[in-house]
């Protein structure tokens, strides 16, 4: 098995992102390895809402990282991982994980492959900006792993269906 210093688990926050969390755990905890949460959110103003918002862009993306941030706290607790960063990527899923790989450089990504964030299992992530190149594993979950029926009942009060 290759060792991981830093394991990144990009989640989304519905009923499977408990099951790629807890395999990106089981693969960091017994290597003692650095973990990381992230999700990313794209959100945009609509142009077609009826109502005026008296928030700038700005604070409205403070108060989703907020929200998100709670989200993977909760999570990372159940885990077990109460050590695990935090991170709320903004934009599209493949800009948004570009800026996460860049600023937290994990080893490897591990994600659920439903999230379409143009990762290929078992090919490599290059991330460049003008100074810094990270290249990271990548490692995508088959639905096999994610549970199917029911929530439990604290992974239905997580995405807030109780």
């Amino acid at each position: 098995m290759t060792c991981y210093r830093r394991v990144l688990a990009v989640i989304d926050l519905d009923r499977r992102g408990e099951a790629v969390a807890r395999q990106a755990w089981a693969l960091a905890e017994p290597q003692a390895a650095c973990f990381a949460l992230a999700h990313i959110v794209n959100y945009g103003p609509r142009v077609d809402d009826d109502h005026a918002t008296f928030l700038t862009p700005a604070e409205i993306e403070g108060k989703l990282a907020g929200i998100v941030r709670e989200r993977l706290a909760a999570l990372s607790r159940h885990l077990g991982a109460s050590e695990a960063a935090l991170l709320v990527g903004f934009g599209d899923r493949a800009e948004g994980l570009h800026r996460l790989v860049l600023g937290w450089r994990p080893d490897v990504v591990v994600a659920g492959v439903q999230a379409p964030h143009g990762l290929v299992d078992g090919e490599p992530l290059e991330a460049r900006d003008r100074l810094v190149t990270v290249k990271s594993d990548v490692i995508l979950l088959p639905h096999a792993v994610h549970r199917s029926g029911p929530l439990s009942g604290w992974a239905a009060r997580w995405v807030g269906m109780r």
